[in-house]
C-alpha cells in the first residue's frame, strides 16, 4: 500500500507540475500575445508616423524646388538690374543707316528707351546736317550737334561720334538738312543703358 501510495503522490505531483507548467506556459504565452499585439499597434503608429514624415518631406522637396527656382529668377534680375546700373548693357538702335536726304528736309527717328543712360552715334554725312536729340521726359529738344559756333571749321564729308545723356522713355534723333542741297547720312546708334 504504501508502493501505491508513493505511486499516487507521484502522479498528484506529476499532475500538479503539469498543471502549473501549462498555467505558466499559458502565462507566458498570454504575455507574449499581448506584447505582440502592443508592439503591432507601436509598428502601426510608427508606420503611419513615417508616412506622414514620408509626405511632409516630399512637400517641403517641393518648396525647396519652387524656392530654388525663385531664387535663381531674383539672380537673373539683379544681374540685369546690376548692369542696367552700371551702364553695362548695349543695344544697337541702327547699324550703318543710310538716310538720303533733299534740301531743307528733316528725318526723324524715335526709340524706346525704357532706362536712363546714354546715346552713341557714330555719324558719316556728305554736308552739313543738324542732329537734334529729344525726350517726351523733358519734352524739349536738348541736344544740338554740332554746337553753334562749330559750323565754321567743318569740312566734309565728315565723320564723327558723340554720346548724350538720356532719360527714360521715348528718344527722338531729328536730321535737320539747313542747307539747299542733297545730303547722305550714315548712322550706327548703340543705346548704352
Amino acid at each position: 500500500m504504501e508502493a501505491n501510495n508513493v505511486t499516487a503522490s507521484r502522479v498528484k505531483i506529476f499532475q500538479i507540475g503539469l498543471v502549473v507548467s501549462i498555467v505558466a506556459l499559458l502565462a507566458v504565452v498570454g504575455l507574449f500575445y499581448n506584447t505582440s499585439q502592443s508592439q503591432m499597434g507601436q509598428i502601426n503608429t510608427l508606420t503611419l508616423e513615417k508616412n506622414n514624415l514620408n509626405s511632409q518631406m516630399a512637400n517641403l522637396t517641393t518648396q525647396v524646388s519652387n524656392l530654388t527656382v525663385q531664387l535663381n529668377d531674383l539672380k537673373d534680375k539683379y544681374s540685369e538690374l546690376s548692369a542696367i546700373v552700371n551702364l553695362t548693357r548695349k543695344e544697337t538702335l541702327e547699324k550703318n543707316r543710310r538716310i538720303n536726304m533733299t534740301s531743307s528736309a528733316d528725318v526723324s527717328l524715335s526709340y524706346s528707351t525704357p532706362y536712363a543712360g546714354y546715346l552713341k552715334t557714330d555719324f558719316e554725312m556728305s554736308a552739313y546736317v543738324e542732329l537734334h536729340i529729344s525726350s517726351f521726359f523733358t519734352g524739349t529738344e536738348y541736344v544740338i550737334y554740332p554746337l553753334p559756333g562749330e559750323t565754321e571749321i567743318l569740312y566734309f564729308p565728315m565723320t564723327g561720334t558723340f554720346s548724350v545723356p538720356l532719360f527714360p522713355g521715348v528718344t527722338t534723333l531729328r536730321l535737320q538738312n539747313v542747307f539747299h542741297t542733297p545730303v547722305k547720312v550714315s548712322l550706327t546708334i548703340t543705346y548704352v543703358y
